[in-house]
């Protein structure tokens, strides 16, 4: 869809003159073409035309149009001026109110038009000599005196004037003049423009008092104009004689949509559709959508920016639509966005206009502007639309500015305005205002950063981002003249070293005041463990005096100091230099450090500024770095120096890290991967006995994974982390710790073994110290591990462990976690654990069935122990499981198995039960199982206390075996009808039951359980037979079913059915009927097996209870119903048959207009036989004979009371006069001969 599909487009290829109207053909065209809107209409019919007509006297004014170049002011003069010359062009006028008002000036008067232009002249003499030539062309003489020989110019005018009428008696004079503020403008002295407003205010008078008017345009109003400030007294005189009609906006859009852009009705439909799928972005669109539809595609916004411009005089609005018009009217309308322009396309028309630089302001605002679009262009960093948006942002900004008279006012637009006045675009997920909104703001950040706030600025008070215009000197330009001052030994290598420690992440705190020198760490990759060394920026003089030393040494040597060798030979150092800098990097470097160096000195906006700067550049170098590591850097080592990418091809970088594929090494990854491989094979050498882990250990995480190794060990509960040391440091088998594997265990059991009894090893004899670090005796790894292998041995019943006055154990091991890391590294000393308690865990272990030969060998005791906390953890699970089932109560029949005290027993002995079990849980290693504790009395105590568990587990099988029984006869029972032999034998059952659990314990005799699930089973069989024989009697078989179907859709029914809207016929009954014959159902699925688990069929519900075995079966109650329908039908026929007997009804018989149903309803009194089809039109008119009879209905209770009034027994006469009594009161006030009885229910 294009938008030439979307809009009939007029383009205006030309600026109108006032004096085009001189031509009549033009003048037609002009008064044909001219558009006139609501708020112009009120100009014409309440401000021009009526201080123009002269018919009505009134206090006529002269008449400004003000309205700004562009805006249509010369062609409503023109308008103005061709109707009131010519009558003829009335019927031309598109507005029906001011074709009516406009009579009173058509052809009324003679019209002088002219423009002023750029003379020096004054205006009395540039008006008189109009006024001159062209009233001479008008057949008058006339000429105005020499302004030094009249005392006014009122009295001259007026004399013209009266030339003028003798020759015209019936018109009046207009003299329309456009252009007057420019020629105002351009008068240098203010004496003279003081005379200028004088003879301005002359006119005006003599408009009051004559047939002479006088109209001309500017373009803002004179009254307001900021250059005649000065003489504010004289145009305060002139107002009081002029009126002003202004040309709004609103003027100009409603020109805009009804000639420029006009539209039928199935493009606005087309229009409408689209901009819909917009509306819920954007708050114009959505509260004024047909006035939209109306502009399409021009924003109303243009046109209010439009009015506020400060550029002068050259704001020609419809010719700069329809050029913008003309440039899109072939392109496709855009479908993601409206496809409306806003006031952001104006400005390439300003700055396309060469001659709007000669305002000092508009050219400062387009330079910036075009600084702006060239760094955008650059720089930005974002996509496509999103930079064609900021373009779109800057543009109206450079428009707003414009606007606010003063350049540096903080004044702008907002992020909201932004979105809305220009109806910005960008692709969002969902259909929200406020995620575009983001979106938007997003992209002003993304501006501001690209441009470092040098020219859009945000003001946080009111949040208006603008265009700051005050900057002064050009920071760029600052920056790259510095930057070429900059030494290359000196401020350059500072400045490289300084994004070196940015890449390398070290921080501004060095190893040595005054050198680029850091404690470094690498990680150990074929270990993952970290080893420590340092990084020098600069010579490798320095290492000397670089103390205590460490075990590699990473240098970055000067770039701008190129040597052929840099390498010491050495197998601890790797060497790293940037070579063959491009010209890309020394540029970025040397803005980076002119733009560091200017931020010292610079102000507070300038130091900003040059910081924002500096951090672009920084950005950059920080990138080419990552991006020519591979091909700039050159390293050396051991006399040896390659390109980083040939060392990177021998040592695979990524495999060595063990990153994925998917992720990329940083900078100081890769030095780092490179420079571990390389030096790993020499710390290999230095450290033979390094464990190797399989998760990265470093310096910041070792004791974090110490503390979580040692909970391990101390409570059995292994992490990943845990895992991870224990194993690397031979502590973990299949079984879990184990000190077996350990060669540092090994050698503390050595060094303790080889004392004598109770005497101890001592701290210094496990610990040695290298290079003012300690590490543990007899091998290279930290002091760090050593806790964990302490508390391994301890764990394994080994030794004991004293930390200043604490001694720990096997058996108070835990406690060790509740000491600080650093106090555990600093204990005092070790000593050999103590003896074994035997007899007493064999007889532990034989109660709780387990193997007692496994705790007797010391090889398999740490088996034993296993099974021994299993069978605890299990026990106190059974232990707290059948607590709960105690407390919770087990509930049998509604009958609780255990009293509340004998329950409470229970539940003592459970909790002495579990006491014993805690208890010897805490024995869970050999080196705690040395202390075990209980004695044998205590043990046997336990054993018999134990058996309690196989007492509950035997009420929980009771329970879990009689319960669905119970609930199943205790449903039964709800369903069987009272006081039957069934419920009694229940009851008698029940209440057996319930006295053996509170006498006999049934769930310990399997005698006593099994003889009361035999009568429970007896008495539910019982009930299930008596169920299935029950529902048989109930419920109708196949043939039945069939049956009760064919009485469904007898003819007699159906007969029944349609007589039963006849009030005289008892509609009871055959409800009654219907109801009787619903209620037979059927059902032959019923099983025993279904009866199993549910005491009710559950395919048709039936309910046992509320019948007794002497009631008619189903199938009887069928016949019982025939019978009963047949005998149905006969009543209704004799009844009927009876009332239409009557002679009155004879009477009206003949007077039914339904032959054929008088007919019918004849043959029916004489044979007495209905036809087997009953018509709606029978019985209606049935219906109709049988009106004049009178219906009384009696119902039966009420009859019964009535009779029973004063009581009974009573005597047949009684009787008779209180039955006599009932009747009278029923049919008083009726004909007894119309009248016909019916008892009802």
């Amino acid at each position: 869809m294009k938008y030439k599909d979307l809009i009939q487009f007029d383009p205006i290829e030309t600026v109108i003159t006032l004096t085009e109207a001189d031509n009549e053909k033009k003048a037609a065209d002009l008064v044909k073409t001219f558009v006139i809107s609501q708020s112009m209409e009120i100009n014409l019919n309440n401000i021009i035309i009526p201080n123009l007509q002269f018919d009505i006297p009134s206090d006529q004014k002269g008449i400004f149009i003000v309205g700004n170049y562009g805006t249509g002011k010369s062609h409503l003069m023109a308008f103005i001026s061709a109707l009131a010359e010519n009558s003829d062009y009335l019927d031309l006028v598109n507005n029906s109110i001011v074709k009516e008002q406009a009579k009173q000036i058509a052809g009324k008067f003679k019209v002088i038009r002219s423009e002023l232009g750029g003379v020096s002249t004054t205006l009395r003499n540039a008006i008189c000599m109009e006024l001159e030539k062209h009233l001479c062309k008008l057949g008058i003489n006339f000429t105005f005196p020499s302004i030094d020989k009249i005392a006014n110019n009122k009295d001259s005018i007026h004399e013209m004037m009266a030339l003028f009428q003798e020759k015209y008696p019936d018109q009046g004079l207009v003299l329309i003049l456009d252009e007057l503020l420019d020629f105002l403008r351009g008068r240098e002295d203010d004496q003279k423009l003081l005379q200028d407003l004088g003879f301005l205010r002359e006119i005006g008078e003599v408009c009051k008092n004559s047939r002479f008017r006088f109209i001309t345009g500017v373009q803002e109003s004179l009254f307001e104009s900021p250059s005649f400030k000065f003489a504010a007294d004289s145009l305060g005189r002139v107002s009081e004689r002029y009126i002003q009609a202004t040309i709004q906006k609103e003027d100009v859009s409603y020109v805009v949509s009804e000639r420029l852009l006009k539209k039928t009705p199935k493009q606005k439909a087309k229009i409408r559709e689209h901009l819909e799928k917009f509306q819920l972005f954007y708050k114009p669109l959505s509260g004024g959508l047909e006035n939209y539809v109306d502009l399409f595609p021009v924003h109303e916004q243009y046109f209010e920016k439009f009015q506020l411009v400060n550029i002068g005089e050259q704001r020609k609005i419809l010719e700069s639509i329809s050029k913008k018009i003309q440039s899109i009217i072939d392109l496709e309308v855009p479908e993601k966005g409206t496809g409306i322009f806003s006031y952001d396309s104006y400005w390439k028309i300003i700055v396309d206009d060469h001659t709007n630089r000669a305002n000092p302001d508009v050219k400062k605002v387009i330079e910036i502007s075009e600084r702006v679009e060239t760094i955008l262009n650059e720089s930005y960093e974002g996509s496509k639309e999103q930079l064609q948006v900021a373009h779109k942002i800057v543009s109206a900004l450079a428009i707003h500015r414009l606007t606010t008279g003063d350049l540096k006012a903080a004044v702008g637009l907002t992020a909201e305005n932004l979105k809305d006045e220009l109806f910005l675009y960008l692709t969002v997920p969902e259909k929200d205002e406020n995620f575009l909104l983001i979106i938007i703001q997003k992209v002003i950040k993304n501006i501001m950063t690209t441009l470092n706030s040098l020219y859009i600025r945000l003001n946080e008070e009111n949040r208006h981002y603008y265009i700051y215009t005050d900057m002064g000197k050009d920071p760029n330009q600052e920056i790259r003249n510095k930057a070429s001052k900059l030494s290359a030994d000196k401020e350059l290598t500072r400045y490289y070293f300084e994004i070196l420690s940015l890449i390398m992440e070290q921080t501004d705190v060095t190893y040595r005041t005054g050198f680029k020198i850091w404690e470094y760490q690498l990680m150990w990759h074929q270990k993952k463990s970290e080893i420590d060394g340092y990084l020098f920026f600069g010579s490798p003089n320095e290492r000397s005096t670089t103390q205590p030393p460490r075990e590699f040494y990473i240098y970055f040597i000067d770039p701008f100091r190129q040597s052929s060798t840099i390498s010491s030979g050495k197998e601890d150092e790797v060497f790293f230099q940037l070579k063959d800098v491009d010209d890309i990097f020394e540029e970025n470097l040397r803005h980076y450090a002119a733009a560091k160096e200017l931020s010292l000195t610079a102000v507070q906006d300038y130091k900003t500024v040059y910081n924002q700067l500096a951090q672009k550049y920084q950005r950059e170098l920080l990138n080419w770095l990552k991006d020519n590591i591979s091909d700039r850097f050159q390293v050396s080592y051991k006399n040896s120096t390659k390109l980083f990418t040939t060392w990177s091809a021998s040592i695979n970088l990524r495999e060595l890290s063990g990153i994925s594929s998917s992720e990329r090494l940083t900078f100081k990854q890769q030095i780092d991967t490179l420079s571990s491989g390389l030096l790993s094979d020499y710390i290999t050498e230095q450290k033979p006995d390094y464990p190797e882990f399989s998760i990265k250990i470093t310096n910041q995480n070792r004791k974090q994974t110490v503390q979580e190794a040692l909970k391990a060990v101390v409570r059995g509960q292994i992490n990943g982390q845990a895992n991870a040391v224990l194993t690397a440091l031979d502590l973990l088998s299949a079984e879990g710790i184990s000190v077996d594997h350990s060669v540092i265990c090994s050698n503390i059991l050595t060094i303790i073994n080889s004392k004598e009894t109770n005497q101890v090893v001592n701290r210094n004899e496990l610990v040695i110290k290298r290079n003012d670090k300690e590490f543990i005796v007899n091998s290279s790894l930290e002091i760090d591990f050593l806790p964990v292998y302490l508390s391994a041995l301890i764990s394994e019943g080994f030794i004991n462990l004293s930390i200043g006055s604490e001694r720990f154990t096997a058996s108070n091991l835990d406690a060790l976690l509740s000491i600080g890391f650093n106090q555990i590294i600093d204990f005092n000393h070790i000593k050999k654990a103590e003896d074994f308690p035997l007899v007493e865990l064999k007889a532990l272990f034989t109660v709780l069935k387990l193997r007692p030969g496994l705790i007797v060998q010391s090889s398999t005791r740490k088996e034993a122990i296993k099974e021994l906390i299993d069978r605890a953890d299990a026990l106190l699970n059974e232990c707290a499981e059948s607590e709960r089932k105690i407390r919770n109560g087990f509930i049998l029949w509604e009958q609780k198995l255990l009293s509340e005290g004998r329950a409470q027993e229970y539940i003592d002995s459970l909790v002495d039960v579990k006491g014993f079990i805690e208890t010897i849980s805490r024995y869970n290693t050999p080196a705690k199982i040395i202390n075990f504790k209980k004695t044998l009395e205590e043990i046997e105590s336990f054993k018999t206390k134990l058996g309690l568990l196989s007492e509950i587990e035997g009420m929980v099988r009771f329970v879990q075996e009689f319960q669905p029984l119970a609930n199943y006869l205790a449903r039964a029972e709800s369903e069987i009808p009272d006081e039957t032999a069934w419920e009694e034998d229940y009851n008698n059952l029940r209440s057996h039951f319930i006295n053996s659990l509170a006498t006999a314990e049934p769930w310990k005799s399997a005698d006593t359980q099994s003889d009361l699930k035999s009568q429970m089973q007896k008495l539910k069989n019982r009930y299930m037979n008596d169920y299935i024989e029950i529902h048989k009697h109930f419920r109708l078989g196949p043939k039945a079913h069939e049956y009760k179907g064919s009485l469904q859709r007898d003819s007699r029914l159906e007969c029944l059915r349609a007589l039963s809207t006849i009030e005289i016929l008892p509609f009871h009954q055959l409800r009654n009927w219907e109801e009787t014959l619903v209620s037979l159902k059927n059902c032959t699925l019923l099983t025993m097996s279904d009866l199993e688990n549910s005491p009710k069929c559950l395919h048709c519900g039936f309910e046992r209870k509320g019948v007794g075995r002497t009631s008619l079966s189903a199938d009887q109650r069928l016949q019982e119903l025939d019978s009963e329908l047949d005998e149905l039908y006969s009543n209704w026929k004799i009844t009927l048959k009876e009332e239409m007997e009557d002679p009155t009804i004879q009477a009206n018989l003949d007077l039914l207009g339904d032959k054929e149903s008088v007919s019918v309803i004849k043959f029916f009194i004489s044979d007495g036989n209905l036809p087997d089809t009953i018509s709606s039109s029978l019985v209606q008119a049935i219906k109709d004979v049988l009106k004049g009879l009178d219906k009384v209905s009696i119902n039966q209770k009420e009859f019964i009371e009535a009779l029973n009034k004063t009581g009974l027994p009573i005597s047949p006469n009684e009787l008779r006069e209180r039955f006599e009594t009932y009747l009278s009161n029923m049919i008083a006030g009726r004909e007894e001969k119309q009248i016909r009885i019916v008892i009802e229910e």
